[in-house]
């Protein structure tokens, strides 16, 4: 994501995506307690900032983080759908900063109003965000109105021109990793993909194709019935190769993440 100041201190410019450090566990603010059954989460008293309805996405890792009245509904590759209660929804210094949490844990968003480029898909997004997912992050991502459409025409909605069955093509089957060094020990990384003819394998879930469609370029429309931690969702992506050896795999609204070819 690139992010470009509009109206903030310096100290409030993100760093482009996938440079910026990982914040440590001390820098990540606790979770306050969920408000007892039927007490609604305190209004914002007027202040001005970004609104209480909003959507964040990023691209590393793979979330999108949908907030509508008292709810947070995270989405993500690797995550199925979570849907948790929101706690706190509140402008500090001009940020709009969100915490919602459920029986799993809890996502902290945090959203200021500076315009924010999708370095994969080359949107541009009134707002920039950043998410902090059961204390791991802040993964740093753009964000927009919940009420506005997402940026030009999402990739999910691509009309296939041929079906080609319930398996995906031989080209497309391998290891992709995040990088070289990521290939070399895949131990070491959890963001690994492996596409099989019958299956996508992420760390902890596994997918298995229950259509797959192409265009003319060989881009691929897939609708997956997927299955992991105790979970089962069914999701429409696209899965295109740039060159040969690079692979992007595009979900709902603005979810993209690219991985390289990994040797035999």
């Amino acid at each position: 994501m690139r992010i470009h100041l509009m109206a903030a201190p310096l100290a409030l410019l993100l760093a482009a995506c996938g440079e910026a450090p990982r914040a440590p566990d001390d820098d990540v603010r606790p979770v306050p307690p969920a408000p007892p059954a039927g007490e609604a989460v305190p209004p914002d008293a007027g202040e001005a900032g970004p609104p209480a309805e909003i959507v964040v996405s990023t691209n590393e890792p793979f979330f999108q983080a949908r907030v509508e009245g008292d709810a947070l509904v995270l989405t993500g590759v690797d995550v199925g759908e979570r849907r948790l209660a929101v706690t706190r929804s509140e402008i500090v210094d001009g940020t709009r900063e969100v915490s919602a949490r459920d029986a799993a844990g809890s996502v902290e968003a945090r959203v200021r109003a500076v315009a924010c480029d999708d370095d994969m898909s080359g949107a541009r997004f009134p707002m920039a965000g950043e998410l902090i997912v059961d204390g791991r992050g802040p993964y740093l991502g753009c964000a927009r109105p919940a009420s506005m459409p997402p940026p030009g025409e999402p990739a999910v909605d691509m009309p296939p021109a041929a079906t080609v069955g319930e398996t995906l093509p031989a080209a497309y089957l391998g290891r992709w990793a995040p990088d070289e060094a990521a290939c070399r020990q895949p131990a070491s990384s959890i963001e690994g993909v492996v596409l099989e003819p019958r299956a996508i394998r992420f760390h902890e879930s596994l997918g298995v194709p229950r259509t797959v469609s192409a265009d003319e370029e060989g881009t691929l429309r897939v609708l997956f019935d997927y299955e992991g931690e105790g979970e089962r969702w069914s999701a429409l992506q696209v899965l295109r190769l740039v060159g040969a050896d690079t692979l992007e795999i595009a979900g709902p609204g603005e979810q993209r993440l690219r991985r390289i070819r990994c040797a035999p």
